[in-house]
């Protein structure tokens, strides 16, 4: 198994302030309460083995990534600090049922501002209407949707 290592700090999430996100949730729901037996944490590299491409597999075409391809994108992405992958993680089969991206542009205008996007959103079929989409977009959007 490759040595696990995150896209970026876990202690980025650990330390937002989300009384700024506007969603409402049903049944107790919220980006820091989910559901017995998941969690939220930052796309690990060792996240291959978990399924991740096949998470993405429900998006989009994917194409034949192997674990180095993997590896080695993943690697970039780490080292440029502009690609914060949120991802869902289902413990009792250790599979990545959910991911977001946000994709953080640093800008001339705006008073060189920084922008974000938010990209890839996917909740695994079997996993939807969990509210996931919606946790996993409040954790890649700390602001709430605030411009």
């Amino acid at each position: 198994m490759t040595e696990s290592c995150s896209i970026f700090s876990e202690c980025l999430l650990e330390d937002l302030d989300w009384s700024k996100h506007r969603a409402s949730y049903r049944d107790g729901i919220s980006p820091s309460n989910l559901p017995p037996g998941y969690t939220l944490r930052p796309l690990q590299r060792d996240d291959y083995e978990r399924g991740y491409c096949e998470l993405l597999s429900h998006l989009t075409k994917v194409g034949d990534v192997t674990q180095k391809m993997f590896e080695d994108q993943f690697n970039l992405m780490r080292c440029t600090k502009v690609h914060y992958v949120v991802v869902v993680h289902h413990t009792p089969t250790d599979k990545i049922v959910g991911s977001a991206t946000l994709l953080l542009e640093h800008k001339i205008i705006h008073t060189a501002a920084n922008r974000g996007r938010l990209e890839d959103v996917v909740v695994h079929p079997e996993h939807q209407g969990k509210q996931f989409g919606k946790v996993i977009t409040g954790r890649a959007d700390p602001t709430g949707g605030e411009n």
